[in-house]
């Protein structure tokens, strides 16, 4: 980070850039926990994004496989059932059709 022209600025630049270090480091204990829980093959990853790293973001690889050959075939169904099950995804889907 670049050094702030003014005083005041350097000591809010201070806090601010301790403030990303806390995101930071949550998104990588939430990481952790789940690398190291029951739920580890599902591959839970967290990060830190926006302006100010305020904003927690969660990937997850599910294995299908582990859901048996029910769903076998039916990726279209298990597609919408997901997205039903979890309204958020359905605002960040560009083609709800």
């Amino acid at each position: 980070m670049t050094e702030p022209a003014y005083p005041a600025a350097r000591a809010v630049a201070d806090t601010v850039q301790k403030q990303f270090a806390r995101h930071i480091a949550a998104a990588h204990d939430f990481t952790d926990r789940f690398a190291h829980s029951r739920l580890s093959a599902w591959k839970v990853r967290a990060g830190a994004a926006g302006g100010d790293c305020a904003v927690l973001t969660v990937d997850v690889s599910i294995i299908l496989d582990e859901l048996g050959t029910g769903v076998a075939g039916q990726g279209a169904a298990l597609n919408q059932t997901i997205r039903r099950a979890n309204p958020a995804l359905q605002q960040t889907d560009p083609d709800p059709s």
